[in-house]
Parts: C-alpha cells; structure tokens; sequence
C-alpha cells in the first residue's frame, strides 16, 4: 500500500495533464476490472446496481460521485505543492479510516497495531521536524541577507 500511495503521488506531481482529463484516463484505466467485476457478480446474483431498487442505484452513483471529488481536487492541487509534501498528505486518508474503524466500528486495534502505526507516525514527525528546521534556516538566511 505504502508504494502505491508512493507511486500514485509520484505520477500526479509530473504527469501533464489536468485534473479532469487525468482523472477520465484513471477511470478508463480501471474500467475494465471493474465491469468484469460487475458481470461477475450480476452472473453470481449478487449484483445491486440496477438491482436492487433506485434508492440503491442512486446511493451508488452519489458514492462515485463523492469518491471522484476528493480525486479531481487532489490531482488539482498535487502540481502546485512540493512532491515531500504531497506524500504526507497521503497519510491522512488511511489515517482517518484507521480512526473511524477503531472508534466507529469498533475494528481491533491491537499492541502490534499500535507499534507499526507508532513507527509511520514517528518517522512522519521526524521528517515533518526536519522541514520545519529547514525552513526555519532559510527564513533566518533570508532576513540575515536582507539586513
């Protein structure tokens, strides 16, 4: 997971494109998967989309919806910030469903849990230390230089 959100923010901070058309080709991209999935399960009965009432059938598209969104806004903003910081950023989603599994649905969350989130964390406010010197530094060059 880790080298996919790696790799994911890598090719949103150099890829050209914008948003939108970016976004077209990652849904042509897995679109595929997705409907040899969806005939899968409409072969296995399991089917909902267009299946199981219009409510469900509108709840489904309103979920791709709000899952394209956060997308479109992240391959908007990914050019426009340092590539450091577009990798933090990607630790916030999976952090946030970490936190609503664990205190939401009541997911265990157990002492081995506990060190491996540790030592992400801890690397990520060592790392967020080292900025926060180093642009302290620059900050401090630039006045020098300025007086």
């Amino acid at each position: 997971m880790a080298f996919s959100f790696a790799f994911y923010g890598l090719i949103k901070k150099t890829i050209k494109l914008n948003a939108l058309r970016g976004l077209a080709l990652e849904t042509l991209f897995v679109m595929p998967a997705a409907l040899a999935y969806y005939v899968y399960l409409f072969a296995a009965g399991e089917a909902s989309f267009l299946h199981s009432g219009s409510s469900t059938d509108i709840l489904l598209v309103i979920s791709g919806a709000a899952t394209a969104l956060p997308l479109f806004l992240f391959a908007t903003g990914a050019p426009l910030i340092p590539l450091y910081m577009v990798g933090f950023l990607q630790y916030i989603a999976p952090t946030l469903m970490l936190i609503l599994g664990v205190l939401v649905y009541g997911e265990e969350f157990n002492r081995i849990n506990v060190i491996s989130f540790s030592f992400v964390w801890v690397a990520l406010a060592i790392f967020t230390a080292s900025k926060v010197i180093e642009a302290r530094s620059v900050r401090k060059g630039r006045l020098n230089s300025q007086h």
